[in-house]
């Protein structure tokens, strides 16, 4: 039976932090393991906006030689020149270079057949790394593996394809592929942001695993990330369903897709910091309610605030908003929080590239007012004690509440 473990960006973003993941894996028991590598460090901030640039037809070359640098002076420290690997590395950004000039009108396209260049080097290093210290690995590229549709930068799996693929190639002891990456068998095509922890859950959904492990750079689940909110507590135990919660609103710890398919097959998740061993991190599973029980504070900066209308203040219907929804799906943003009126309509999405050219794309068909740089704050299991300390002196531009959760967009 294999162990399938998955570790995040910060878990190899530095030469320590390698050292120590190296040895998490080395101490790991068990005969078989599927190691899932997400881009190092902060790699895939530094790609999208080397995307960006190149899809705006500006000039890139610093960003892109700051990104092979970074992982050139990592090599270095770690000694590997005696091996291929500078030239397997400078085989792969030959590769970007090349796609990053094949521009398409469609972004999301584009995007994701340049991102997924993270995931490819770090699975590389990764796996030299592992072999030199006597961890016999296999890579396999999640595109052969991890099969979807054609929706870029939130890919929808095929399942049926997908655990064919995986039974066929997951045959070796030890394999070593990417998070956040797969292929719709033309292009190359991502899970969404974050998108690792998804991949995790998806192969171990298709081998029936018994547990999944998540490294993180926190102790576990958190009510409330604690580098912002001083008093955050570490939850034991967690149902499914709740985490599923905290995921769509917005917490960080877990992709908003990864749960469904570890509870279809009843897998235990385990959140476990690669910093503190001794802590035996966050169980979700099929918990019958959270331990300990208290509020969680979910918050969600770089928000868009956008109220849409009619330009002569007609009813906002229905289609209207289908309109919107319309719009929004076809480049793949989601509404984070949604409130209507008889002649408008006002919600929340992310602020990013992709925001600015919805935005253009609403004015020609509404009257749109938007106001930028805000932060939308969510409580589940809110008591009054608590929402007063998070919205002390706050500027309040939208607010939503509920039996369990309670939700502000705020300037926070």
């Amino acid at each position: 039976m294999y162990e399938v473990h998955k570790f995040g960006g910060a878990s190899i973003g530095s030469l320590d932090r390698i050292k120590n993941t190296i040895n998490i894996i080395k101490s790991f028991r068990s005969d078989s393991k599927i190691i899932i590598f997400s881009a190092m460090g902060k790699v895939t901030n530094m790609l999208e906006q080397i995307i960006i640039s190149s899809y705006k037809g500006e000039i890139y070359f610093n960003q892109f030689e700051k990104l092979k640098n970074y992982h050139y002076c990592l090599i270095d420290k770690l000694s590997l020149k005696e091996c291929d690997l500078f030239s397997e590395i400078d085989l792969l950004f030959e590769e970007l270079k090349k796609t990053l000039k094949n521009r398409s009108d469609n972004y999301q396209l584009y995007y994701d057949q340049n991102v997924v260049y993270g995931e490819l080097i770090s699975t590389k290093i990764m796996s030299i790394l592992l072999n030199l210290e006597n961890f016999d690995n296999q890579v396999i590229d999640a595109r052969d593996i991890i099969m979807t549709d054609d929706n870029y930068c939130n890919a929808n799996i095929n399942w049926t394809k997908t655990k064919r693929k995986i039974i066929k190639y997951f045959k070796k002891k030890n394999i070593i592929t990417q998070g956040f990456i797969g292929s719709n068998e033309n292009h190359s095509t991502t899970l969404g942001r974050e998108g690792s922890d998804f991949t995790a859950a998806i192969i171990s959904n298709c081998l029936e695993i018994k547990k999944l492990t998540i490294w993180k750079d926190v102790p576990g689940l958190m009510n409330c990330d604690p580098k912002i909110f001083k008093s955050s507590i570490q939850l034991k135990e967690v149902p499914y369903d709740e985490v599923i919660e905290l995921a769509h609103y917005g917490a960080k710890v877990i992709h908003p897709r990864t749960i469904k398919p570890l509870k279809e097959k009843n897998i235990n998740l385990i959140i476990r910091s690669f910093e503190n061993l001794q802590s035996e991190g966050t169980s979700v599973f099929n918990h019958a309610s959270i331990k300990p029980m208290v509020s969680s504070i979910i918050l969600k900066k770089n928000q868009v605030l956008i109220s849409v209308s009619n330009a002569d203040l007609s009813l906002f219907q229905q289609k209207n908003f289908n309109e919107v929804i319309e719009q929004a799906n076809d480049l793949n943003i989601n509404l984070n929080i949604v409130q209507s009126s008889a002649i408008s309509c006002s919600f929340t999405i992310d602020q990013n590239f992709c925001s600015e050219i919805f935005l253009k794309k609403l004015e020609k068909k509404f009257k749109v007012s938007y106001n930028n740089d805000l932060s939308l704050v969510t409580i589940r299991h809110y008591n009054q004690k608590i929402v007063k300390s998070v919205i002390f002196e706050k500027k309040i531009f939208l607010q939503q509440k509920s039996r369990n959760t309670v939700s502000f967009v705020l300037k926070f």
